[in-house]
């Protein structure tokens, strides 16, 4: 049995989810497992089932028979190994379940490996760890009682919480060099939550490695208004000082060197690259459901901070320069989009849009990443990874182009997601040639 709390409240067994009942013994479960494995005293419960002075003279007797109610169908849909008690303790009630039962847990868990390798400098190690608990959301906690006005000082806590936890991802993200992939995100998160300061020096960081220094500034500028306007505060002095730093182009903020050459050496993130000596299936990366806004596409301009970028700048005049050799070893990369249903009602106009969007996103990472855009069909994009002794494996920087792609089209869900997402997912698909 698995308790699921953050998107609407769901219990789920094996087989398929547990009927709750009404919104009294649905607010009452969501309470207890807030607290999981805790006393609950009654009256705060009944405070969090009522508001105050509105509760009815039979509020306890509500309770008593919600609980009851509760009990019965939690113990009728489990099993004996992973059945849930939900016992009388004094002063309240308490819920017992292991730790691996609630979503919420498993992601507090999964969040404190993530933060502990970051505080020991393994970024790389952190950014999978904590992207892997932020997939665990699928929109806001507790949706449905937030929709019928609950509004639990505990639910803001754990939705804060989430937005400390995508902070950290981004800091991990941009300690391995991976302003591009999370640019995107950072701007649509900032865009959402513009008194977070945090995040607005984040996104400053990752436009100013992009070689976007102008807009980095303006990212400063926004924010300062929002909160003089908001609050009547300027921005902490660590933020100054990060305006000061982007505009005498302080190197201190460029990607350090010794990163830049890891990123572009290290082993792919996720999936195998094909073998040197001619694999054939070299990855298949698929990700959740991805969200991209048709006009929310826009070509990076400038040139890039740090050096393995500065390199990049050039992939596309390099490309064209070195014609194909069909007797090189190389690995042909396949990515397509799964388009969701609203697609194909879309006018033609904005069919057109959305396909050159994901296109336009397709081929910068392709050549970001040392590759060759060769044809793009539809929602299907081809690239052509050369392997050479003098770059970074062909297979490696394919897998890479197909994180990069997924990382981009991961807009976060709930408040900060496009209102009509067109890309439902990503198909990733490498190849090599033998030699």
């Amino acid at each position: 049995m698995q308790f699921r709390l953050l998107g609407p409240l769901e219990v789920l067994t094996d087989s398929g989810p547990v009927e709750l009942g009404g919104t009294r013994q649905r607010a009452a479960l969501g309470f207890l497992l807030l607290h999981a494995n805790r006393v609950v005293p009654t009256s705060q419960l009944l405070d969090a089932l009522w508001p105050t002075d509105r509760a009815p003279m039979t509020a306890r007797k509500i309770l008593q028979n919600a609980v009851w109610r509760l009990r019965r169908a939690l113990a009728h849909a489990s099993g004996p190994e992973d059945a849930p008690e939900l016992v009388t303790r004094s002063p309240g009630y308490m819920l017992r379940v292991r730790p691996g039962q609630i979503d919420l847990l498993v992601f507090q868990q999964r969040v404190a490996e993530g933060r502990a390798a970051l505080a020991a400098g393994d970024p790389l190690t952190a950014s999978v760890v904590l992207r892997d608990a932020l997939s665990l959301w699928q929109g806001v906690a507790l949706a449905d009682l937030v929709e019928d006005g609950t509004a639990w000082p505990q639910l803001t806590a754990v939705q804060e919480k989430r937005l400390d936890v995508m902070e950290d991802r981004f800091e991990a993200e941009l300690a391995c060099g991976g302003h591009h992939a999370v640019l995107r995100e950072l701007e649509a998160f900032v865009e959402a939550e513009p008194l977070r300061e945090r995040a607005a020096q984040q996104l400053m960081i990752a436009l100013y490695r992009c070689g976007r220094q102008a807009e980095a500034l303006g990212v400063y500028n926004r924010v300062r208004a929002a909160l003089v306007g908001g609050l009547g505060l300027e921005p902490g002095r660590q933020m100054q000082r990060l305006q000061q730093s982007v505009l005498t182009q302080d190197p201190s903020l460029d990607l350090p060197a010794e990163v830049a050459a890891r990123r572009d050496h290290a082993p792919a993130e996720a999936g195998q690259a094909p073998e040197e000596n001619g694999g054939h299936e070299a990855a298949d990366i698929t990700g959740p459901d991805l969200a991209l806004a048709p006009t929310s596409r826009d070509t990076d301009t400038g040139v890039t901070r740090d050096t393995a970028d500065t390199a990049d700048t050039d992939t596309r005049d390099r490309a064209t320069e070195e014609p194909l050799n069909p007797r090189q070893p190389a690995t042909i990369l396949m990515l397509r989009f799964q388009l969701g249903a609203e697609f194909d009602h879309l006018p033609p106009k904005d069919i057109d849009r959305v396909l050159d969007a994901v296109s336009q996103l397709a081929r910068e990472k392709i050549e970001e990443f040392g590759g060759l855009a060769a044809a793009s069909i539809g929602s299907v994009q081809l690239g052509y990874f050369a392997h050479s002794s003098k770059e970074a494996c062909g297979a490696a920087g394919a897998v890479r182009v197909g994180i990069a792609v997924r990382d981009c089209l991961s807009i976060p869900s709930g408040p900060l997601a496009p209102p009509a997402p067109m890309v439902r997912g990503l198909d990733v698909h490498a190849a090599g040639t033998p030699r």
